[in-house]
């Protein structure tokens, strides 16, 4: 998705008719929570690597964050394929390879703004883009392309978003990252022919006012009557916060109740319709987070 974005620059000739991409990684920041405890937890030497040789004034800062035990992973996974490095290296804690917590290292320079630069949606692609993820992929966050999707759907871009429901099954094991690409294979194939045969592409950027009106409307047709004078209040998505996730696991069920009870406060001036499958991100343009 790098090569779409920056096609513009390296290859203004080229006609690019479309771009695909299952899994992807759009957001490395995102990645460290998600990838800590995974079979591939030493993917995260590639991008060691991939950093040091792009900004080689990082080399040295990288080696001496690293605790012994870091500095073998990165030195070994830089002579290794994807498949050896899982072997050996399969779901330990990224916690053990660094001197400081990692997750704190990736919120200050010189990390925070080297990983925001790598960040896929920043630049509108050429092109038509479509992406496919499975909702409760363990490894790649689904909340990182979603952002993408809605990033370059504002750019003007032609976006196409297909959410793979695939239930989380043996998540450290990314089944649910690895999996959907083959079952959803002949799909994205079908939509990459359509390209290079010139059909026309069906973009899913989001239209929140349409279904705002469209879900408030359900809502108080439903009730018959007693929620009449909610029919022109604003329709509100309400999820919950980095606070409330531990990596890829499931929302505790303390997070539900605490915002059942915030919702009741405000009974006077609130309907809602409890929705524990979630929150349809990918078609709110923006969510706030409070």
């Amino acid at each position: 998705m790098s090569a779409a974005e920056l096609a513009s620059s390296y290859g203004p000739e080229l006609n690019v008719v479309g771009t695909y991409a299952s899994a992807a990684i759009t957001n490395l920041a995102d990645e460290i929570p998600s990838i800590d405890g995974n079979f591939l937890v030493a993917a995260l030497g590639y991008v060691l690597r991939g950093i040091m040789a792009s900004y080689p004034e990082t080399e040295q800062a990288i080696w001496d964050s690293l605790t012994p035990r870091g500095a073998e992973m990165l030195a070994n996974t830089g002579r290794q394929c994807l498949m050896q490095s899982g072997i050996d290296y399969m779901f330990r804690h990224v916690g053990f390879w660094f001197k400081e917590d990692p997750y704190e290292l990736v919120k200050v320079d010189p990390f925070k703004s080297l990983l925001a630069e790598q960040r896929i949606g920043n630049i509108k692609p050429t092109g038509p883009v479509y992406l496919s993820h499975n909702r409760w992929d363990p490894f790649n966050p689904y909340r990182s392309v979603v952002d993408t999707a809605t990033d370059w759907c504002a750019m003007g871009a032609d976006v196409t978003l297909w959410t793979n429901e695939q239930p989380p099954f043996l998540d450290k094991t990314n089944v649910n990252a690895l999996l959907p690409t083959f079952v959803d294979g002949e799909r994205s194939m079908a939509w990459v022919t359509d390209r290079f045969n010139g059909v026309p592409t069906t973009p899913n950027c989001p239209d929140g006012p349409r279904m705002a009106f469209q879900i408030r409307r359900k809502m108080v047709e439903a009730r018959r009557g007693a929620w009449d004078c909610a029919a022109e209040w604003a329709a509100v998505w309400i999820s919950f916060g980095e606070s409330w996730y531990r990596g890829a696991e499931p929302l505790p069920w303390a997070a539900h109740k605490v915002l059942w009870q915030k919702l009741g406060e405000y009974a006077d001036h609130t309907r809602y319709r409890l929705g524990l499958g979630g929150v349809p991100v990918e078609m709110v343009e923006r969510r706030v987070e409070i």
